[in-house]
């Protein structure tokens, strides 16, 4: 069997994701999801709204490609999701992680011996 330091070593561990790559994808999954639950009509009204945007903004653009419908479709549903800005997010994750690291936010008890192992996550020491 091997031990912890063993297979730590075997196995090159990646870099966890920066707090901005983490915001950008909470993002993108919401719009996904909102997109995923519209009906086809729904959709194709939402594009349309999002063409007549552009069309007003960018009248120097010809030529609209798939990329900058997508992009312009996805501004409409984050301004409709009223989703947070990074800095909002921001607090909000870090006192959501804050609270997990506690033991009694997934009912264990404080004076549960499990609290006092090795975190696993690397770089985070307990106060």
């Amino acid at each position: 069997m091997l031990s912890a330091l063993q297979l730590e070593q075997q196995r090159p561990r990646r870099p966890l994701p920066s707090l901005k790559q983490l915001y950008h994808e909470y993002i993108l999954q919401r719009i996904e999801d909102y997109k995923n639950g519209l009906r086809r009509n729904e959709l194709l009204n939402l594009a349309n709204e999002a063409f007549a945007e552009m069309g007003t903004t960018q009248e120097a653009q010809f030529v609209l490609t798939e990329v900058l419908m997508a992009d312009c479709v996805d501004r409409l549903i984050n301004r409709r999701l009223r989703l947070p800005s990074y800095r909002r997010w921001l607090s909000q994750f870090k006192e959501l992680r804050a609270a997990q690291r506690e033991p009694t936010h997934w009912g264990i008890d404080r004076r549960c011996p499990l609290q006092f192992l090795p975190r696993m996550e690397q770089g985070i020491r307990r106060s």
